[in-house]
């Protein structure tokens, strides 16, 4: 019943530990409205050092997004967590 229930949300967003936005990524990823909010140490906070990369989900292993220029918002599915 649960999983029928939240296909129904028409939105979903999620932030928080490591561990609970990969189960909302997994849970949501072909959900057409739902994000993960990411944290992320940041050294310079403009994109400049890529200190706070995450990777991209089905891309080579060196295109990333930089939580802090391109995020810290991303839809479900789109990176690697």
């Amino acid at each position: 019943i649960i999983d029928q229930m939240t296909q129904n949300f028409a939105a979903i967003y999620s932030c928080g530990a490591p561990g609970m936005l990969k189960y909302i990524d997994k849970k949501f990823e072909n959900h057409p409205h739902a994000y993960l909010s990411m944290e992320s140490r940041m050294a310079c906070g403009m994109g400049a050092c890529y200190a706070c990369v995450v990777p991209v989900k089905g891309r080579s292993e060196t295109e990333n997004k930089r939580v802090c220029e391109d995020g810290p918002v991303f839809a479900t599915g789109q990176i690697i967590l």
